[in-house]
């Protein structure tokens, strides 16, 4: 514990009960991590999840937006009917992948493909790079 200056007599008391405060709390979050991560360990979830108070319908119209956005961002390399056709193929993760790095995906496919790419093409490529 370092020392603080000290004024009045009851000032190292003071400083003493706030370094054990800190102490003991340090302990119980230390604690706390210990116990969420023993169960993590033994079965894979993590304890603290946010938790999401949408409504079924407000998660498929966020899902349905996202497949509207996509199709507009790969209008940028392909034309209305293979957006189409690649979005409708994708599972989950792979939609999820193509979400989030469809600028990366246009900057890597446009160069090479001047008059647009093919769905099974887009498809394999999103595939093997999720």
């Amino acid at each position: 514990m370092a020392q603080r200056p000290q004024q009045k007599s009851s000032d190292a008391e003071k400083f003493r009960q706030e370094y054990l405060a800190m102490l003991d709390l340090q302990a119980a979050n230390n604690e706390k991590n210990l116990q969420q991560n023993l169960l993590h360990k033994r079965t894979g979830q993590i304890a603290s999840q946010i938790t999401d108070y949408r409504t079924p319908t407000q998660k498929l119209a966020d899902v349905t937006a996202l497949r509207i956005e996509l199709r507009k961002e790969l209008r940028r390399i392909c034309d209305v009917a293979n957006a189409e056709q690649t979005v409708n193929a994708l599972n989950d993760d792979e939609f999820r992948y193509a979400v989030q790095s469809i600028d990366e995906i246009v900057q890597r496919l446009k160069p090479r493909f001047r008059y647009g790419v093919l769905a099974p093409y887009l498809i394999n490529y999103i595939q093997q790079s999720a």
